[in-house]
C-alpha cells in the first residue's frame, strides 16, 4: 500500500467531506493503518474503519441502526439517500445504479466479516475490495456541481458517439439529473436519437408532471 493517499483517494476524501468530516478521518485512518506492516491485525482494523465509513454515510441519511442489519435494507436505504426514485432513471443508468448499490453492500459485508476476524484475510483480495469500494464511492457521491458541469459538456455535443452515450448513462444517477439534461420530453438535444432506443424505456413513459413531482434537489446533507 502507498505510504500516503493517492490522488484518487485524496479526491474521495474531498467528496466525503461534503457529507461528514468524520467520514474523511475514518477513511484516511483505514488507509494509514494498512501501512503499519508490523501490525499483524492491520487488515481487520482497516476493515473496521472502512465499514464505519458506510455507517457514517447512512447515519447522516437519518437511517436507524436497526436497518443496517439486513443487506437488502442497507442497499435500499443507501439507494434512497443517493438515488431517490431510481426507477425513474433511463434504463442503463438505472441498471448501473442498482449494480453499484449491490456492490457497495457486498463490499460492506466483506469488511464486516474481516473486522470481526470471521474470514481469513487474503492481501490481494483485500486490496481489490478496497479499490472497488473507492470506485463505488467515487461514482455515487460525485458532487452535484461536478455532475452538472459534465452534463453541460454533453449538452454541447451535436452528434454524440457511443462513448458520449455511455458517459451520459454514468452521470444520470438521480431524477434531478434527468430533469436537468432533458427539461423537455421532446429532447431538443443531440441525444434525441435515444428516444427510439431502450435507453429511455422507463423515462419516456413518464409525463412532465410526474418527473417534476419527483424532482428532488436535496441530494446531499448540508455541511
Amino acid at each position: 500500500m502507498l505510504a500516503t493517499p493517492s490522488f484518487r483517494q485524496q479526491k474521495i476524501a474531498l467528496k466525503l467531506a461534503r457529507i461528514d468530516q468524520k467520514a474523511v478521518d475514518v477513511y484516511l485512518g483505514a488507509l494509514k493503518v494498512l501501512n503499519y506492516v508490523d501490525n499483524p491485525d492491520r487488515y481487520s482494523q482497516s476493515a473496521h474503519s472502512l465499514r464505519e465509513v458506510t455507517r457514517i454515510i447512512v447515519q447522516k441519511a437519518n437511517i436507524s441502526q436497526e436497518l443496517m442489519k439486513g443487506a437488502e435494507n442497507l442497499k435500499t436505504k443507501i439507494e434512497k439517500k443517493f438515488v431517490e426514485k431510481s426507477d425513474l432513471l433511463p434504463l442503463p443508468a438505472e441498471e448501473e445504479t442498482k449494480f453499484l448499490m449491490k456492490k457497495w453492500v457486498d463490499i460492506h459485508n466483506y469488511f464486516v466479516k474481516i473486522s470481526h476476524h470471521g474470514e481469513q484475510v487474503i492481501e490481494a483480495e483485500f486490496e481489490t475490495k478496497l479499490s472497488e469500494f473507492e470506485t463505488v464511492l467515487s461514482k455515487i457521491i460525485e458532487s452535484i456541481p461536478v455532475t452538472l458541469d459534465e452534463l453541460d459538456k454533453l449538452l454541447n455535443i451535436q452528434s454524440p458517439q457511443q462513448d458520449d452515450v455511455e458517459k451520459l448513462s454514468e452521470l444520470l444517477k438521480h431524477p434531478s439529473h434527468v430533469e436537468y439534461f432533458f427539461p423537455d420530453l421532446r429532447l431538443q438535444t443531440g441525444f434525441n436519437i435515444l428516444i427510439h432506443e431502450d435507453f429511455f424505456q422507463t423515462f419516456r413513459k413518464l409525463s412532465k408532471k410526474e418527473i417534476t413531482q419527483n424532482f428532488q434537489i436535496g441530494l446531499y446533507p448540508s455541511i
